[in-house]
């Protein structure tokens, strides 16, 4: 994959890595400062925080539309042959909220029984 990505990067196609939380802390969705776009390997996938996104689409999920059919700041629209199992895998996983040594932090975990 990064191969592909690599020969591509100036057609704006990136190789992207989540990252989860590190001890509670969000990592950003998408990082704000430029990213070197060599490692040693001579590529490096840009790393997005995954729980943060989580949240953010969590939180937009909820949001209700202004008007039917009118377009709404962060409201998320879905196309119409979307069927039952793509908004199953959708939330698939909830966020709850975990104690480790003594910090109180929010995770993201599979429902039971829930395909991701």
């Amino acid at each position: 994959m990064y191969d592909f990505c690599r020969e591509r990067l100036g057609r704006r196609i990136w190789a992207i890595k989540g990252e989860s939380a590190r001890a509670g802390k969000r990592s950003p969705v998408w990082l704000t400062k430029r990213i070197t776009p060599r490692s040693k390997s001579g590529f490096k996938p840009i790393i997005i925080g995954v729980n943060a996104a989580k949240d953010t689409i969590c939180a937009r999920l909820h949001l209700e539309p202004a008007e039917r059919g009118q377009p709404s700041p962060a409201y998320m629209h879905f196309p119409v042959d979307r069927d039952l199992p793509y908004f199953s895998q959708l939330l698939a996983e909830r966020s709850v909220v975990k104690a480790i040594g003594g910090q109180r932090y929010r995770v993201w975990e599979q429902i039971p029984c829930r395909a991701n």
